[in-house]
């Protein structure tokens, strides 16, 4: 697998933040210039940012995101986005001064843009590819223009990998339609280039209905909400095996999927341990994602299927749209 996050910030609220990314602060969350759906983020939090938990220590990441900045006037040197090796900073980039962006690995800064590589107020697209290591390399994108690249010690631990990442930014600094991937496997394994994120919601009842509505008969109605509503209308189980499949709003597009990411909402409300499953039903079967934990507070099960998991090829646009999602208790 290569591809191991995406992001386009519309489906939770800046205070449910902390239920989609594991570390650190809240998004402030704006609806009046999203570069793609409904929203856009601001992941400032005094500088401390919100960190992603890759799940993998990885040698070489590739991470692109949608950048806005909407101050006034090009603030002083501030961090975007952070690699991590645990606790342990790996390598920076930062924004700038006369529009500049620079690539910095503790304090030493491996090399820095001319000005106006980024402008105020205007959605760019910036990628940036790390292979970690003493030496290692980099690789910076602005709209899929390569602006810098080079070699240097690109780490501070001992380690040759990151498995962290962190976005920060100041007040003005906002963030859409995000990415990170590794170089492993055959697919998603470099570049993606300008990519979007679409985020559809449950429009209609599935083919398997097993969870029980928290009032009337209607069971995607109750779960369909942006931001989740919580306890105010919902499905539920008690039953080890129980499945709820729905399907979901159709989308239209030109290029490829690169990958699906399917959330959902989800809590227990005893003692005792409770653990589910994503569910992606393709034609009359149901393909089981990893067994995840359910906590007593309101968090997401979060999967990324970068492939249709009955053929195993990237998903086309009609496998998509006749698939549905869901649900299942596993204990």
């Amino acid at each position: 697998m290569a591809l191991r996050w995406i992001d386009g910030f519309d489906h939770y609220s800046a205070a449910h933040s902390s239920r989609i990314y594991e570390d650190g602060g809240i998004f402030s969350m704006s609806t009046t210039f999203p570069r793609t759906g409904t929203q856009c983020a601001n992941p400032h939090y005094h500088d401390y940012g919100v960190s992603k938990y890759l799940g993998v220590s990885a040698n070489v990441l590739i991470l692109g995101f949608a950048y806005y900045n909407d101050n006034g006037a090009f603030p002083g040197w501030h961090n975007i986005l952070r690699f991590f090796d645990g606790t342990t900073e790996q390598l920076a980039l930062e924004g700038g001064p006369e529009g500049r962006m620079r690539i910095r690995s503790g304090s030493n800064v491996l090399a820095t843009t001319q000005p106006l590589a980024y402008s105020l107020k205007q959605w760019q697209y910036v990628e940036l590819k790390v292979t970690f290591g003493a030496p290692g390399s980099y690789e910076l994108r602005i709209n899929t223009k390569t602006t810098l690249s080079g070699s240097g010690t690109t780490r501070q631990s001992t380690n040759n990998s990151a498995n962290w990442v962190r976005l920060n930014g100041p007040n003005g600094d906002f963030v859409d339609d995000l990415y990170i991937c590794d170089n492993s496997g055959t697919l998603n394994n470099d570049f993606l280039g300008d990519i979007k994120v679409v985020t559809v919601y449950p429009n209609a009842e599935g083919s398997v209905l097993e969870w029980t509505p928290s009032s009337g008969s209607t069971h995607y109605t109750l779960v369909d909400e942006a931001p989740a509503n919580d306890d105010t209308d919902y499905v539920y189980t008690s039953t080890v095996g129980a499945t709820e499949t729905l399907n979901f709003q159709d989308i239209t597009l030109t290029g490829s999927i690169l990958g699906v990411g399917q959330f959902a909402c989800i809590r227990k409300d005893d003692a005792g341990t409770r653990e589910a499953c994503l569910i992606c039903r393709v034609g009359n079967t149901n393909y089981e994602g990893p067994q995840q934990t359910v906590n007593n507070t309101y968090s997401y099960l979060k999967q990324v299927r970068e492939t249709n998991p009955a053929t195993g090829a990237p998903w086309t646009l009609s496998e998509f749209n006749s698939a549905q999602f869901g649900v299942r208790m596993k204990a």
